[in-house]
């Protein structure tokens, strides 16, 4: 490696003029801990003393007045190779700048087995860097959501980044999407009501996404949103493929190493945190259950409504008297506007409240799996200890027994070893740090999530029941001359 000549005071010392080429080092002194016995004309000494500080280390050069340093003239003695601080990818500023994204349709590309749907995605930029223009339109396909979430997952979960989950791909809706609704009506509604529930689920993903201040500039995220031509289609988002029986094994192993291998926990906050998580865990769980039986129950009161309005029309249109038959005509209509009413509250319902439950499920389980990362981290850093113990118990056996030639030959090894346990002890102390930081920007956004989608599911509910009052005052209205 090369060494660049030190730049000192004009003050203090003339700086020689230095070749690149001639002056090299075994080691950068800014890694070192300590560099020994570097020689000192002592004709120059006493004008050219300076004492540099690295580490709270003392290192003295020597200046010869020749006009080139030779590398015989530095000598170390013992260097001490300790390795440099790593800088993590995710050390970044906070987020500058705002992003807008909205998934705006879809639509439908190829026939039969090719058919796959694609989505229009908007994104609006202000102020973020790595992102030229204001507003950007690109079509994404299912695939190519999956490809970006494993794209992330891979980078930085390791680090301790929460990254979220994208919608599972779903052998039944990838079914209705290849296959062309034969049932009439019912089941192309029914393909609309995936279509658009996983539409709204991709675009909470995305907006999760570009909410964490080092992900909204990854390339990748930027490449998925302002790319106009198509992605490279990911080998491992097919519902059924190698990978996915991979993750399930892998799964399994992690299972079988918490069990054979558990943590002992000594940081109260973590120990408290993961409490917390399985508390809003189960809350989370049984708000789940009993928002499905609201949508559930306002669904088949939407159809009873329907149902009751079509009974009503016909009596009405059987009906003899002719004001008895207009009034049934009127109530058959109100019911038929309720159904119409209830019917987009159910839909309200999903989309404000259910869905982002499941999406905060979704979103403790990953928090947890992050957290697990941390605890393999520290598996790590046992194995390496206890490789460290081992090969300082072999050392020793073998100086006991006079073999100094194995026993120096182990000296590299065991300082591979030391090196090894100081990077998995920073890697610990640095997930451990970076979890900290993503867990209470986890916790404070969902407090904000919930907060606006109780505002935005309260306001509904108001404008449902205005609504709702107003069609049946239409209906006294339009009913009270034909009613004595």
């Amino acid at each position: 490696m090369t060494r660049e000549p030190l730049n000192l005071n004009d003050d203090d010392i003339e700086t020689p003029k230095v070749e690149p080429s001639t002056l090299t080092v075994l080691e950068d002194p800014l890694t070192l801990d300590g560099v020994k016995n570097i020689k000192h004309d002592e004709k120059e000494d006493a004008k050219n003393t300076s004492i540099i500080d690295f580490k709270k280390e003392e290192i003295a050069l020597s200046i010869d007045t020749s006009p080139t340093v030779k590398p015989s003239d530095i000598v170390i003695e013992t260097p001490i190779k300790v390795s440099s601080p790593r800088e993590s990818p995710v050390m970044t500023p906070e987020m500058v700048g705002n992003i807008k994204i909205s998934i705006t349709d879809y639509e439908k590309r190829g026939d039969g087995i090719g058919a796959y749907l694609v989505y229009r995605i908007i994104t609006k930029v202000d102020g973020i860097k790595c992102y030229n223009h204001k507003e950007y339109e690109v079509y994404r396909r299912f695939s190519d959501f999956l490809g970006l979430r494993e794209k992330l997952h891979i980078k930085y979960q390791v680090y301790g980044i929460i990254i979220p989950q994208a919608p599972e791909k779903s052998i039944a809706a990838m079914a209705k999407t290849k296959v062309n609704p034969s049932g009439g009506a019912s089941d192309e509604h029914v393909q609309i009501d995936i279509a658009e529930k996983r539409m709204r689920g991709l675009q909470r993903f995305l907006q999760r996404v570009v909410k964490h201040p080092r992900l909204v500039i990854d390339c990748d995220v930027r490449d998925f949103l302002t790319m106009s031509g198509d992605l490279i289609k990911a080998n491992f988002t097919s519902a059924i493929s190698g990978n996915s029986v991979k993750k399930v094994f892998k799964t399994i192993t992690e299972t079988f190493s918490k069990l054979t291998l558990p943590m002992d926990e000594n940081d109260r906050w973590f120990e408290t945190a993961q409490t917390h998580l399985d508390e809003n865990e189960d809350v989370f769980f049984r708000l789940q259950a009993i928002l499905e039986h609201l949508v559930n129950s306002r669904k088949s009161m939407a159809h009873s409504q329907e149902s009751l309005s079509r009974q009503l029309a016909l009596l009405s249109s059987c009906e003899e008297n002719t004001s008895l038959s207009r009034a049934l005509s009127k109530l058959a209509e109100t019911k038929e506007c309720l159904s119409q009413i209830e019917t987009q509250q159910v839909v309200k319902d999903s989309a404000i409240l259910l869905e982002l439950i499941q999406e905060h499920l979704s979103l403790i389980s990953v928090t947890k799996e992050t957290f697990y990362e941390r605890v393999k981290t520290w598996q790590n850093l046992q194995a390496a200890q206890a490789s460290l113990v081992r090969k300082r118990e072999l050392k020793t056996k073998l100086e006991l027994q006079g073999k100094a030639d194995k026993a120096a030959a182990m000296r590299d090894e065991l300082k591979e070893a030391e090196n090894k346990v100081d990077d998995f002890e920073r890697d610990f102390k640095d997930i451990s740090k970076y979890i900290r930081m993503e867990y209470n920007r986890f916790v404070n956004q969902r407090m904000v999530d919930i907060k606006e989608a109780i505002i935005e599911y309260l306001e509904s509910l108001v404008l449902t029941q205005e609504r709702t009052l107003n069609v049946w005052e239409k209906m006294v209205s339009e009913t009270a001359s034909i009613i004595p």
